[in-house]
Order: structure tokens, then sequence, then C-alpha cells
């Protein structure tokens, strides 16, 4: 997989620390393949990011308490039917309740398969001449635009047009 990357790419490995999940990670250092791939293999990272570590965990926190107190009046409710609180629970009225019990996971049976219906009549073309009368009007509308907007909004619009054009070819030419 990292064999076929472009040049440039970046592989940040989180597991790093316990081997890594990628072939070529070494733990704690900054592999460069030989087609120009990096592999960022620290074993420090929550050190390194300490700001979104911080976010993470606050949000996770959060969101555990939203779980245990679902009246959002304070009082605790610790409801085991929840995967994520039965997960998180270890002692229960003295007894260990760890490891939680795999979840059970229902399989879906397969959907039949669809039947291929005929091809509807294809729908008419536009006509050209609809296509340049919107161009035209696209056209006149901006005429106008240009005539009664500030120049600085000119500059402005002539950026975020151009960045538009750039960012299509830079999302759309990745392969």
């Amino acid at each position: 997989m990292v064999d076929s990357m472009k040049s440039g790419s970046v592989v940040v490995d989180l597991a790093s620390q316990n081997g890594g999940n990628c072939e070529y990670t070494v733990p704690g250092q900054v592999v460069t393949t030989a087609n120009g791939v990096k592999i960022i293999g620290y074993t420090d990272l929550p050190g390194r990011l300490p700001t979104q570590s911080s976010q993470l965990y606050g949000t996770n926190l959060v969101n555990l308490l939203k779980l245990l107190c679902k009246e959002k009046d304070g009082n605790v409710v610790i409801d085991f039917d929840d995967v994520v609180i039965r997960g998180v629970t270890v002692v229960r009225e003295g007894e260990i309740t760890w490891p939680a019990p795999p979840i059970q996971v229902s399989a879906q049976p397969q959907a039949a398969a669809k039947k291929v219906e005929a091809p509807k009549a294809e729908a008419k073309p536009s006509s050209p001449l609809r296509k340049y009368a919107l161009m035209a009007l696209a056209i006149i509308l901006f005429g106008w635009l240009a005539s009664v907007a500030p120049k600085e909004f000119l500059g402005h619009f002539t950026v975020f047009a151009l960045s538009c054009v750039v960012g299509y070819y830079v999302v759309w030419n990745v392969s």
C-alpha cells in the first residue's frame, strides 16, 4: 500500500508504540521510504500535540457524562444495556465486570438482487441556444456587478474565482 503512494505522501502511525500498523514504521522515528513517502512513528504524540490531546480527552469525558446523566438533572444513571457504559465499567456492586462481554452483532441477510429495469427513454439534450443564453446572462450579470461594485470587491472576487478553479483541479486530479 505504501509503495503505491505518491512521493510526498505522509502516514502518521498512531500505533507505533506497539510496533505500528505500517510495515515501514520505526517507533520514535520519521522514516522516508524509497519512493518518498514519510512514515511518522512518534511514540509521544500526546506530548507533541497537547492542545489537541486535551480537547479530544475533554470531548470524550463530556460525551461520557452525557451518557451517564441522560435526564440532564445531574443524577448519574448507569445503564448496563448501553454498550459504552458497559464497556467502561470495571466494578459494579463489589463484583468485577471487566472485561465486558463481546458485542453481539446481528448479521443482516443479504438483500435480494434487484431486477434490472429496462432503460427509460433518454431525456432530450438541452439545446445549445439555452447554453449560450445562460452564458450571456452570466456575462451581463458579471458586467453589471463589476460596474457597481468597489474595486476591492473585484480584486477579492477574482482571487476567489481563481482559487475555486485551482481547488477544483487539485481535488479532482488526485489519483
